[in-house]
């Protein structure tokens, strides 16, 4: 799932979105506040795990951006 984050400051940018797409409408609205997150995305052909970033909501309850 992709959505647009706004960076404050910074610009908006289209991320990937760390939330279950059944999960999504629940969990994720205009406003939402998000965390940066590290994710594995996949193993190269030296065994080295290669990650990739998204935005996952804020863990702090009832944060808004």
């Amino acid at each position: 799932m992709v959505g647009y984050v706004d960076l404050p400051g910074a610009c908006i940018v289209e991320a990937r979105l760390d939330v279950p797409v059944s999960e999504a409408s629940e969990r994720v609205a205009i406003g939402t506040a998000v965390d940066l997150v590290i994710l594995p995305f996949r193993t190269n052909s030296d065994g080295a795990t290669v990650t990739t970033y998204a935005f996952r909501p804020s863990s702090q309850e009832g944060a808004t951006a």
